[in-house]
Parts: C-alpha cells; structure tokens; sequence
C-alpha cells in the first residue's frame, strides 16, 4: 500500500482539528520527514484546489499557513 500524498492527507484531516498546530502534528504522524517548507507548500496546493469546491476547508487550510508563516510552529 502507498503512502498517501501530502496533500491527501490535509485534505482528510483539515475538518478534524480546530487548531492549526494540531493538524500540523496529525500531518507530520503520516509524514513524519516532511519538513515544515513542503507541509506549507502542500497546504497551499490543497487552499487552492479546495478553493474551488469545498466550502469551508480553504479558510482552515489559511489559518494554518497564516498561523505559522514565521517559521517556527509552537508545540510541533
């Protein structure tokens, strides 16, 4: 079985955690080698896409990319 992409998996566990962090470490249980740069890209890809037909998850999608733009993530 393959491992699912990145962008598969935010988009399965974006409506799970209310708090940016803790999609973060959800992200990072499955892709335990990504590193913050490729989790961002990823979370982005998957803003845009959701954009265009899934109410809702886009604005959570940005809360993390905005909520961890500086470049550290507190508690992950």
């Amino acid at each position: 079985m393959s491992k699912p992409t990145l962008e598969s998996t935010i988009l399965n566990l974006a409506h799970s955690y209310a708090e940016p962090a803790d999609l973060l470490k959800a992200v990072r249980k499955v892709h335990p080698s990504a590193s913050k740069k490729d989790i961002m890209h990823a979370t982005l890809r998957t803003m845009i896409e959701a954009a265009e037909g899934k109410e809702g998850i886009a604005r959570h999608l940005h809360k993390l990319v905005m909520d961890n733009r500086s470049g550290e993530f507190e508690g992950a």
